[in-house]
């Protein structure tokens, strides 16, 4: 499936003075997570995302650093693909998914939780920001390799190849994660 994403909307509502990859080489953190958060509101991008994560182990924070730097005309190697799917899949299992499972926990035994909706506001607080983290180490890693990736590609179709990506390593259909622990994502 295809992701069309409002290009418009996500314009509109960047920095219009263009985007610090334009003017330093660089991937600028602050503007990738500005970009996501337009972007993620969008519903059908959303569910996308979210099929992707359930279904094949994605990470929503690298398809949406794909989808970038898809915007920005900048081509991501194979190899750095790779690179920044391990190390963020690594992180993202060690702390975000984590924070992600206990916050699905504590909804399941919410009734004997008394502050249950302060306590999944600070665990909602806390994968936001362990959200961030992840999208800072991908700028970071693809900021320090900045040889891996070429800039002014008219078509790098980075997403597609993180969903190909995805589809040559996923184990198979019948070890796909289930929704309950991971389906719902915090609000960006």
């Amino acid at each position: 499936m295809t992701i069309q994403i409002d290009r418009q909307q996500i314009n509109d509502n960047s920095n219009d003075n263009g985007t610090s990859a334009d003017k330093k080489g660089l991937i600028e953190p602050a503007e990738l997570w500005q970009f996501s958060i337009t972007s993620y509101q969008q519903i059908e991008l959303q569910n996308e995302l979210l099929g992707w994560q359930n279904s094949y182990d994605g990470n929503v924070n690298l398809a949406l650093f794909c989808l970038y730097c898809d915007d920005l005309s900048i081509q991501i190697s194979d190899q750095e693909m790779e690179l920044l799917h391990q190390s963020i899949s690594q992180f993202s299992r060690q702390f975000t998914q984590s924070i992600r499972i206990n916050r699905e926990a504590f909804k399941q035994q919410k009734a004997v939780l008394d502050k249950y909706d302060l306590l999944r506001e600070h665990l909602i607080q806390a994968e936001l920001l362990l959200e961030q983290q992840e999208q800072n180490t991908l700028c970071n890693l693809m900021n320090r390799d900045a040889a891996e990736y070429h800039s002014d590609v008219s078509e790098p179709d980075n997403w597609a190849r993180y969903q190909a990506l995805l589809l040559h390593s996923a184990p198979s259909v019948n070890s796909v994660h289930s929704s309950d622990t991971k389906g719902e994502s915090s609000t960006r």
